[in-house]
């Protein structure tokens, strides 16, 4: 179960929010143009999220500054300007399974 609910990371069907960050393409070795970027958006589901995590909990709770509800589109939008898409997307599909890591590592909150 806890799979399937990291599977639903990045996925627009049965999402209601999207994470909205920066993808970096470092240069090859004689590249003249330097490192680009690019906007990345990841989908989640807000529920999933916030079941598992005080802080999502939170952010979707409340009105945080990071989140907007755009008026085009059904997800609500979350802006992570200080981490990229690797960190962002690791860390989101890590949340569903918290709390097995901390049985597996005998860890208690």
């Amino acid at each position: 179960m806890i799979n399937a609910m990291a599977a639903l990371i990045d996925v627009p069907n049965g999402a209601d929010v999207k994470f909205v960050c920066l993808e970096h393409e470092i240069p090859e070795v004689g590249d003249d143009e330097g490192m680009r970027s690019r906007k990345r958006v990841i989908y989640a589901n807000s529920q999933v999220l916030a079941a598992r995590s005080p802080y999502f909990q939170d952010l979707f709770a409340t009105s945080f500054q990071e989140t907007s509800q755009g008026t085009s589109d059904r997800f609500k939008t979350v802006v992570v300007e200080s981490a990229d898409f690797n960190t962002v997307y690791w860390m989101l599909r890590y949340v569903p399974s918290w709390d097995q890591v901390r049985y597996e590592r005998g860890l208690t909150v």
